[in-house]
């Protein structure tokens, strides 16, 4: 009588494991005011303005599955006085651009990404270009 339990409470923390591993977009994203939701092909690009009080604002790039509402890649990005603009999204590629005056026309993937992305970029499945439209 026991194993059949022991059985069920495995299966049961084995299910609740994987549900738990996939992210849904709908709550993955939900901090913080959303600026742009960009549709694509297949996916979905939403970025939201964070607000961490005393040490300023960055943004979270979200991208999502459009067929199964699964995060893909989040990544944060710089917004301390210019938020970036999603332009377009082609393929792997999601093309970027902030407006800094002063700045040069190409940014650097280094010039504008935070956290955890930056650190470890060799493991993104998407390629981020950064364009400045001079003021």
């Amino acid at each position: 009588m026991i194993r059949p339990v022991i059985g069920l409470t495995t299966l049961f923390v084995s299910i609740l494991q994987i549900s738990c591993s996939t992210k849904n977009c709908d709550s993955s994203t939900s901090e913080g005011k959303v600026l742009q939701i960009y549709a694509a092909e297949n996916v979905v690009v939403k970025t939201n303005l964070v607000d961490h009080g005393a040490s300023g604002n960055s943004v979270t790039l979200s991208i999502c599955d459009n067929s199964r509402n699964q995060l893909i890649e989040e990544v944060g990005l710089r917004a301390e006085d210019y938020l970036p603009t999603i332009d377009s999204v082609v393929g792997s590629y999601i093309y970027i651009h902030y407006s800094f005056p002063r700045y040069g026309s190409l940014l650097k993937f280094e010039d504008v990404v935070l956290g955890e992305a930056l650190i470890h970029k060799e493991k993104l499945k998407y390629r981020y270009i950064f364009s400045n439209l001079e003021n």
